[in-house]
């Protein structure tokens, strides 16, 4: 089973109460590691749609995945730009 650490690497500036929140989860979501990561992706895409739900006011954030190397890359949506990565840990995170 391969371990992934969560990194928010990056962000532009959120311009509404929805991004705000996002950020927030995201900040809160990084660096920490990770040994189930399509459960950890789909705990962020819950939260995100369930934040979407709360502030429809807001345009909605479209979380998206891809992954190169190894490395496990997630987007919120052309509107608001972060860096949020999952990075397979050297040797499996062998204890």
């Amino acid at each position: 089973m391969i371990k992934y650490f969560s990194h928010l690497a990056s962000f532009n500036q959120p311009k509404n109460k929805l991004q705000h929140l996002a950020l927030r989860f995201l900040q809160d979501e990084s660096n920490q590691l990770v040994y189930d990561e399509k459960g950890f992706i789909a705990s962020i895409r819950h939260e995100i749609d369930r934040l979407n739900y709360e502030q429809q006011t807001c345009t909605a954030l479209q979380v998206s995945t891809y992954g190169l190397g190894g490395q496990i890359s997630i987007s919120l949506g052309a509107h608001f730009t972060v860096s949020f990565h999952l990075y397979p840990v050297k040797n499996g995170g062998a204890e």
